[in-house]
């Protein structure tokens, strides 16, 4: 069976969305070849610790850039309420523009620097990144309400964060980090 036959179907709308866009603009670092295979894989991981946590969501996804893990996990679990963040304003536009097209309900688009946002935000179960870089952990914690997790892939489990993760679990194309609140 072909990896695109068990996608769902919103995924490989966004997927197309994601390969014309990013034709004017970088919204990924990927081949063109691996894309539907990173995008669909890895924020399946996300899914995955999300859903053996709670029955309620509410999920943060920092520096979402073009909406990996961000858009899927929402696809994913419809019934979560998503908050974007992206301050990259072409970016953030494009998140719109696939959240519109898709139809999907309970999730926004912040165009801002997270760092405008740690104070005012601390209510999410679950805060995600794939490529944020090392001040994740200390942003992400701030957006954690009680008992929640900070989320973050990584390639290779090489990056030294001030803030330790409380877990690592391999994946088959890299690593999840967990901090939790």
């Amino acid at each position: 069976m072909k990896l695109c036959e068990k996608i769902h179907p919103k995924v490989l709308i966004y997927l197309d969305e994601l390969k014309k866009w990013s034709n004017f603009f970088n919204l990924h670092s990927f081949d063109e070849k691996d894309l539907e295979k990173e995008v669909w894989e890895v924020s399946t991981y996300f899914v995955k610790e999300i859903k053996n946590t709670a029955p309620a969501y509410q999920i943060c996804d920092i520096g979402s850039g073009g909406g990996i893990p961000g858009i899927v996990i929402k696809i994913l679990l419809p019934e979560s309420e998503m908050l974007l963040i992206e301050s990259n304003r072409k970016k953030a536009h494009f998140l719109k523009k696939t959240i519109h097209l898709l139809k999907l309900k309970k999730i926004s688009v912040l165009n801002q620097d997270v760092r405008q946002v740690i104070n005012a935000n601390s209510s999410f179960n679950f805060v995600t990144s794939r490529a944020f870089g090392l001040k994740f952990p200390e942003y992400a914690l701030k957006l954690l309400k009680k008992g929640g997790d900070a989320l973050y892939f990584v390639k290779k489990n090489n990056k030294k964060f001030k803030i330790e993760p409380a877990e690592v679990k391999k994946c088959p194309l890299g690593y999840i980090l967990k901090w939790a609140k």
